[in-house]
């Protein structure tokens, strides 16, 4: 069900997001777009106006997009590995006006490792034309996070909300209904084969949706795994964030931590 895959997507954004204030680390907000080539429009008047994009390839596709923008973020990736940094994270695709993806991304690093995550982000991003008309100013927007304004997962709620079923946000950006214009997106998404959400580090999410479908561990069972299924039951109703009832922070606790 879509509403499921919203919740457990939130689910786990939220707990990135506890880890993060609790550690101190930096949350920084991530907007990734494609040169100009694989846009078959672009917009005018504020958007309000579409017209043909002469810099346009027509060989290339919203398959193409999202394969450019996996590769970058896998040089990107490669960079900040070199650097002995890591990340925790999602990131959302979704489609731009005439269809290229782009990419929103919610990063979790070290405080001490955010400038340089920044600068990988922007430097990689503008390997590829960078001196094409508002590829400097749309190539790549990152917003650090200001958790006295409300949480990381506000920034990227609506993203995955409006994605998937347009659950309690009324209107897209051109005032159409998000009900529909989530079916139009999961439409893109199948059409193309583009995957629309990610995780980014932290630990996997199998072992979590296997232990849903376990009612009660065995006595003697370790303590991380006990720790675990406390946290992703569903179920259970135990006092204390420790032990909350489908809390990703403490299944990443029981798994090690998030790196």
């Amino acid at each position: 069900k879509k509403s499921n895959r919203r919740a457990e997507l939130m689910t786990r954004v939220r707990g990135f997001d506890a880890l993060a204030q609790e550690n101190n680390h930096a949350g920084l907000f991530v907007t990734l777009t494609c040169p100009s080539r694989f846009h078959r429009f672009k917009t005018l008047n504020n958007g309000s106006l579409a017209v043909g994009n002469k810099k346009y390839d027509p060989k290339l596709t919203p398959a193409s997009g999202q394969k450019y923008l996996a590769q970058l973020w896998a040089r990107i990736r490669a960079k900040l590995h070199r650097e002995g940094i890591r990340v925790y994270g999602f990131r959302v695709s979704e489609p731009q006006h005439d269809g290229t993806p782009h990419w929103h991304m919610l990063l979790f690093c070290e405080r001490c490792h955010a400038h340089s995550v920044a600068q990988a982000l922007r430097k990689y991003s503008l390997q590829d034309t960078p001196d094409e008309a508002g590829a400097q100013e749309h190539r790549c927007l990152i917003k650090e996070i200001d958790w006295s304004k409300g949480t990381a997962a506000g920034y990227i709620a609506k993203y995955v909300s409006k994605n998937i079923d347009g659950y309690r946000v009324d209107k897209d950006l051109h005032g159409n209904d998000t009900f529909e214009t989530s079916a139009r997106v999961q439409a893109w998404a199948s059409t193309w084969g583009i995957r629309q959400f990610q995780q980014v580090g932290g630990p996997p999410v199998g072992p979590w949706r296997e232990l849903r479908r376990v009612a009660d561990m065995p006595e003697g069972v370790p303590d991380y795994l006990a720790q675990a299924h406390r946290a992703v039951n569903k179920l259970a109703v135990i006092e204390g964030r420790d032990n909350a009832s489908v809390a990703w922070d403490s299944y990443c606790r029981a798994q090690g931590g998030v790196f």
